[in-house]
């Protein structure tokens, strides 16, 4: 038996195996609740839709996004109002990504962003009622 004879298959089976590792590192699947934000080489390059997306095997990565509506409870904290009275409140935040590619590039921690936000938000409404205005707001929502 000569050498090509025996090397001819075991090259087309290490053929065959590094072909079969890139289509599986290629095949992504994206949930219908999520997009998809392929990277290559680090760099933003598209927006994959939901299902079967295939992208390049090793340059590639897919980031992915949540897009339900999440829910975030902001912790209890002291507040002034205008007559300078302290109240203690507590709140809940719904939100829902709408562009996958800003909630990921643009803010470093979207969850605590929008808790940061909420909390200043809430302050500013606070700060501007006196008790009174706060205790009817609040009993009418």
């Amino acid at each position: 038996m000569s050498d090509a004879a025996f090397f001819l298959p075991v090259f087309l089976v290490a053929v065959l195996i590094l072909f079969m590792f890139a289509l599986l590192r290629a095949l992504r699947i994206v949930n219908q609740y999520e997009k998809g934000i392929v990277m290559r080489l680090g760099k933003f390059h598209g927006l994959a839709p939901s299902g079967l997306t295939v992208i390049l095997p090793f340059t590639d990565t897919l980031l992915r996004v949540d897009m339900r509506e999440q829910v975030i409870s902001v912790p209890p904290q002291k507040l002034i109002t205008k007559d300078n009275v302290t109240v203690e409140v507590d709140a809940v935040v719904y939100y829902k990504v709408v562009d996958p590619v800003k909630s990921q590039f643009e803010v470093q921690d979207f969850g605590y962003a929008c808790t940061t936000l909420a909390q200043t938000n809430l302050r500013n409404l606070i700060g501007d009622r006196t008790l009174d205005e706060t205790l009817v707001a609040s009993s009418s929502t």
